[in-house]
Order: C-alpha cells, then sequence, then structure tokens
C-alpha cells in the first residue's frame, strides 16, 4: 500500500469511527428521553434538533473557525469571536426548537421562550463547543506526532543512506591519501583537490549521526565545494562567498548546500563565459540568514531547481514549521534566493 493510499485509509477510518460515535451517542440520548418522557416521537424531535445543532457546532468550529481565526499570539480574540459564534448558533436553535415542536406537537411541550428552555441551549452548546475544542487538540496533537514520527524515520533513512555510501570509509581514505602524495610531486594542485574533496567525504562521515552540527563546518564544506567548481571554469566563473560565522550557532546538517548546488546547476552558462555568483551568510536578531545571487541565462530563466527547492522547503517545514522563511526571485538579469532559520 503507497503512503498515500495508507493516508487515505487512515481518514477514512477516522471519519467512520466518528460517524458510529455520533450515531451511538444520538441513539443513547434518544432512549434515555424516550424513558423520561415517555413519547418516542417527541424523544426522537428533541434529540435529532439538539444533534443537529451540535454537530453543526463541533465541525464548524473545527473546519472553519479554528482554522481561520485561531493565531498563537491572539487567543484573546479568538476566544471573543468563538464566544460570539457560540451566542449567534444559539438563537436559530431557539427560535427552531419554539416554532416546530408548538407546530407539530400543537404547543404541547415544554420547550417554551422561558428561562428554563434557553438555558438548556446554552448548557448543551457549551458542551458542544467544548467537544469540539478538545477533538480538535487531540488532531492537532496525533498531527504533531505524525509528524514527528515521518521525520524520525526520514531522518533514519537518511543516515542509512549516508551509511550505505560510506563503502569501507577507512579503506577509501587510506587510498585518497596514498594518491595525493604520488600527486603532489607532479602537481601540488590536483593534490589540493585531492585533499579537498577528502575533507568533504570526512563531513559526510561526521554528519551521519547528527541532528545539528557547528555552523561553521557547514561553511568549511561549502568553501571546498565551491574550489572544486571553481576549478572546473577556470576564469570564466567569478565567485564571491563572504561568511559571518558564528561559534555558537548550529543548524541541521546540510541545510544551506543545497542552495548551493542549485546556484552551480542552474546559474552557470559554460558558453557564456561570463559567470557571477554570490553566496553571503550573516547571522542576525537569532536568525541565520544565507542569501545567494547569480545571472539569468536566456535557455534557463527561471534558474530555480524545483526538485531539490521542493525537497528542502519540505524539509524546512518539518523542522521548523513556522519559523523560517525561503524567498526566490528574478530581478533585472540575476537570481536572487534568500534563506532564514533559527539559530540555536
Amino acid at each position: 500500500m503507497s503512503t498515500l493510499q495508507t493516508k487515505r485509509f487512515v481518514k477514512h477510518r477516522h471519519i467512520f469511527i466518528e460517524v458510529v460515535c455520533w450515531l451511538f451517542a444520538y441513539v443513547l440520548f434518544s432512549f434515555y428521553l424516550t424513558q423520561r418522557l415517555g413519547n418516542l416521537a417527541y424523544a426522537v424531535s428533541i434529540s435529532t434538533s439538539a444533534f443537529l445543532f451540535f454537530t453543526a457546532i463541533v465541525y464548524t468550529y473545527s473546519l472553519w473557525l479554528y482554522p481561520r481565526y485561531y493565531h498563537k499570539n491572539r487567543k484573546l480574540l479568538f476566544a471573543l469571536i468563538a464566544l460570539l459564534f457560540l451566542a449567534v448558533m444559539s438563537f436559530p436553535r431557539l427560535l427552531t426548537e419554539l416554532v416546530f415542536f408548538k407546530t407539530v406537537f400543537s404547543g404541547n411541550t415544554f420547550f417554551s421562550a422561558g428561562r428554563s428552555h434557553l438555558s438548556y441551549i446554552i448548557t448543551t452548546n457549551s458542551l458542544a463547543l467544548l467537544i469540539a475544542i478538545l477533538l480538535k487538540g487531540a488532531k492537532e496533537a496525533a498531527l504533531l506526532r505524525s509528524k514527528q514520527a515521518e521525520l524520525e524515520n526520514r531522518q533514519l533513512l537518511t543516515e542509512l543512506k549516508l551509511l550505505k555510501a560510506q563503502l569501507h570509509p577507512h579503506f577509501l581514505f587510506n587510498a585518497l591519501n596514498n594518491i595525493y602524495y604520488e600527486v603532489y610531486k607532479e602537481s601540488p594542485k590536483g593534490a589540493l583537490l585531492i585533499e579537498k574533496l577528502s575533507d568533504m567525504m570526512r563531513f559526510f562521515l561526521h554528519i551521519t549521526s547528527k541532528e545539528r552540527i557547528d555552523l561553521r563546518h557547514e561553511v568549511e564544506f561549502i568553501r571546498n565545494y565551491v574550489m572544486l567548481e571553481q576549478i572546473r571554469f577556470d576564469d570564466s566563473l567569478q565567485i564571491s562567498f563572504t561568511a559571518e560565522e558564528t561559534a555558537s550557532a548550529n543548524i541541521p546538517p546540510m541545510l544551506l548546500v543545497p542552495l548551493v548546488e542549485n546556484v552551480f546547476k542552474h546559474g552557470i552558462d559554460k558558453l557564456e563565459g561570463s559567470n557571477q555568483i554570490e553566496l553571503e551568510l550573516k547571522t542576525d536578531n537569532g536568525f541565520i540568514i544565507f542569501k545567494t545571487k547569480n545571472r539569468l541565462h536566456l535557455h534557463n530563466a527561471s534558474n530555480e531547481n524545483s526538485t531539490g527547492l521542493d525537497n528542502l522547503r519540505e524539509r524546512l517545514n518539518i523542522l521548523f514549521p513556522t519559523n523560517y522563511s525561503l524567498t526566490t526571485e528574478s530581478i533585472n538579469g540575476y537570481y536572487y534566493s534568500v534563506l532564514k532559520i533559527p539559530a540555536a
């Protein structure tokens, strides 16, 4: 069963369980009223009216009121809106029960415009709102647990992929060291490239078991990456990388690299012979800000690796659900991207 099919199955199962619970409560309440009032039709009418407004309050709150008006920094306003919503729902119910029951049962009903009827409506509607709040809270908690479990699973898969990619690292490092000393005799520049590649491989090994790494390690990896790319293009590529590194800053590994990869993959034209790339990293008020800039080329007006950036956004949504920003735009022949994440 695919992931999409699994989610649909879980969703349909939850709907089925909710419907069964509502039907059970409705039957139980109707049975109770029948025993108290001795009139099945009257008891079912009262139950039907109560449950129609009851479920209307529950699902209007869950599906419309909460998603649209709830904000963590405006809880008082949301509470006032919820109370106003409760009052608005009470009046049509009061009128419906007065008109309906007096018409159907020829006035033989205890429902009236008096205090007892109004208290009954306010009490049951308040209970409905309370249940709506509890149900929504339970769903939000379940969704959060699901996202955390998904993140843990993805982290395990990532670590597994990295471990599979190591391929006996000690053997590889020993081989690279031997190649380094041999190459150094003939070409110090080539030996330097081997050294940088070795450092990048050590970085991958270092992050396999890390949830967060020092920002300086990520910057060092990017510098090595940039140096290796610079060799490929010689003088046709102008690169500027400025980094304001903070020793206390920690980030999830490989979070900045996708933007750098995007620049080199889509922001360079080998035929044009004039390529400009600017990378800037800084910290500001507890946030890390990483900017990239490169020229746009006619064959690639968007300059955006949609798959890579979509994957990055998905990861950011899991790591920093509401506390990050990632913007991309094209202005006057240049492509810009700006990533802003909290510095732990």
